[in-house]
């Protein structure tokens, strides 16, 4: 598990290509607002990547790169946790728990027979310094384990739980303990992005800075936010999981 976190894509979106018009590119609106359940998202222009960061991704400053479903970046494993290698890294914490607590049990359980057969400290004290560097490898990875398991359950990131994102509010991506759990951990994983090509943008025309007839730019007003609700709708009657619904987008400039 640490090597598939290691080397596992964690779902990096390629960059756009250059603008023929860069000039229009640093006009582009900050941020463009989504509707998802009823909640208001922010997705943010990102300079770097030349594109809005879609729902729940964020550019990481250590690897510059924007990351599908962003969590954190892992010195551990060198690596962005995203959604595509997150239940590698969860399954190799977990698992590393487990052990830990098995060291701990087995070494308890072999100095306490050995103190009962008459063994000396000398004999002993080997088991007992590794008892002592796995009860204080306990506390970290156990905290992380326990941190991740309540975030899965909960159906969010570290990156939003620690900036605070639907504290306040109902999370738009909470799907219910079981359905979170079974969508983070063993649900199906998106195709590798970094081999596709995204097409060159054409030149935009003078007449707006976003490209196009004033008239085809909220006639002929500055775009500042584009707005987007989408509403979720069910294709056959009982359809609970995202895969049974259809999405409908409706675009609004404000």
């Amino acid at each position: 598990m640490f090597a598939r976190a290691t080397f596992t894509d964690p779902g990096v979106y390629p960059r756009a290509p250059e603008s023929e018009d860069e000039e229009n590119d640093l006009r582009q609106p900050l941020y463009r607002n989504i509707e998802i359940k009823g909640i208001t998202v922010k997705m943010k222009w990102c300079e770097t990547c030349r594109f809005y960061r879609p729902p729940r991704c964020s550019h990481c400053s250590v690897c510059n790169n924007c990351v599908e479903v962003f969590d954190h970046h892992c010195p551990w494993v060198d690596n962005c946790i995203g959604k595509k290698n997150y239940r590698y890294f969860f399954f190799f914490v977990t698992s590393l728990s487990l052990h830990i607590l098995t060291v701990i049990a087995f070494t308890i359980l072999f100095v306490v027979k050995k103190k009962g057969e008459g063994e000396g400290m000398v004999q002993i004290l080997p088991a007992i310094i590794i008892l002592a560097i796995a009860g204080l490898a306990s506390f970290p990875v156990l905290g992380l384990s326990i941190f991740h398991i309540g975030l899965v359950a909960l159906g969010r990131t570290t990156n939003e739980q620690v900036t605070g994102k639907f504290g306040s509010g109902h999370n738009p991506f909470d799907l219910g303990c079981y359905q979170n759990c079974c969508t983070a951990l063993f649900g199906p994983l998106p195709p590798r992005y970094l081999g596709y090509k995204m097409p060159k943008r054409k030149k935009k025309k003078k007449g707006s800075p976003y490209g196009g007839d004033e008239e085809t730019v909220h006639n002929g007003e500055p775009l500042h936010t584009q707005h987007i609700r989408i509403e979720m709708e069910p294709i056959a009657a009982g359809g609970d999981s995202i895969s049974d619904t259809k999405v409908n987008l409706f675009f609004t400039n404000i």
